[in-house]
C-alpha cells in the first residue's frame, strides 16, 4: 500500500511516517501541493491513502480544498484525509475528502484507529481496496489491544 503525505512541517512528517510504517510498502512525503499533484500523476504508482495538510507553501487552505476534487479525479480509488491544524474542522460538504483529522488530535495511539474507522465507513463506496482496509484494521486492532492493557 502506498501512502502519500503532503505536509510542510518536517516534524509532523516524521511522526506520520512512524505511525504508518507497519501498514505501508511505500511512504512518500512531499512539501508542496504541486509536488503532491505530480506524485498523484504517476500512473504506475497511484497512492492508496493521501494525507493532506491544508496550509502549504504554494497553496492557501482554500486553494488546497478546491484541489481536493482534482485529486479525487486523478486518484479516484484513493482514501483522502485532510490533516490540519485549522481552528475549526472543515464541514464534510466543503470538500471531497474522505475524512478529517485535527493535528492536535493525531497521535500514535489514535492515528491508525481513526484512519481505519474512516476507511471502514467508506468500504461499501469502493474508496479503498479491501486488502488495504484489512491492513489498517490489523494495525488498529493491535493499537486497541495495547491501549486496553493496564
Amino acid at each position: 500500500m502506498k501512502i502519500l503525505l503532503i505536509e510542510d512541517d518536517p516534524d509532523i512528517a516524521v511522526l506520520v511516517e512512524a505511525w504508518v510504517k507497519d501498514i505501508t510498502d511505500e511512504f512518500v512525503h512531499v512539501v508542496t501541493l504541486s509536488e503532491g499533484m505530480r506524485e498523484i500523476e504517476k500512473v504506475e504508482t497511484k497512492p492508496h491513502i493521501i494525507i493532506l495538510d491544508l496550509k502549504l507553501p504554494d497553496s492557501t487552505p482554500l486553494q488546497t480544498l478546491e484541489q481536493v476534487a482534482t485529486i479525487r479525479q486523478r486518484a479516484p480509488d484513493a482514501f483522502i484525509v485532510i490533516m490540519s491544524g485549522a481552528v475549526q474542522p472543515i464541514p464534510r460538504g466543503e470538500h471531497k475528502a474522505d475524512g478529517f483529522i485535527h493535528k492536535t488530535e493525531a497521535n500514535g495511539d489514535t492515528f491508525l484507529v481513526r484512519l481505519a474507522d474512516m476507511a471502514r465507513a467508506l468500504l461499501g463506496k469502493g474508496c479503498l481496496f479491501e486488502k488495504n482496509l484489512c491492513r489498517l484494521e490489523e494495525a488498529a486492532s493491535r493499537l486497541r489491544r495495547v491501549n486496553a492493557q493496564p
